[in-house]
């Protein structure tokens, strides 16, 4: 997702100035005035927000997967679980970028029940032991 963000600054010449090689376009981090074409106004939006998101959701995902690996909960609930998680958030990158908006909210309530499985997954576990 930061590549692609990256590809649409560069088309609208808000990258570094040395990147202008690169993109083929002068480049001067946008502070020069200039007219962004909408659509690529609208894109370059959409891709900073999914990377946002993307900040946001998935490290704590990654620090519950891997707290309840540490606590030898139930292996096959935990892979179960895992691959949910990034599935759903694949599935959420597709459709944030294509504006499909009630599977936007499925895909990450999906991901968020399936950090909570994992969670508590790796909470039985310990109060198991």
């Amino acid at each position: 997702t930061n590549l692609f963000e990256g590809v649409l600054k560069g088309h609208a010449g808000l990258r570094a100035p040395e990147d202008a090689v690169l993109a083929k376009k002068k480049q001067d981090f946008g502070q020069q005035s200039r007219e962004i074409p909408k659509i690529l106004q609208e894109k370059l939006a959409r891709w900073s927000r999914i990377n946002s998101n993307d900040s946001e959701n998935i490290p704590i995902g990654l620090i519950i997967a891997w707290g309840s690996l540490l606590c030898a909960g139930n292996s096959k609930v935990h892979t179960v679980a895992v691959i949910t998680f990034a599935s759903a958030r694949v599935g959420h990158t597709v459709a944030y970028a294509h504006g499909l908006m009630p599977w936007r909210g499925a895909v990450h309530l999906i991901a968020v029940g399936s950090m909570y499985c994992m969670g508590i997954n790796g909470l039985l576990a310990v109060w198991r032991r």
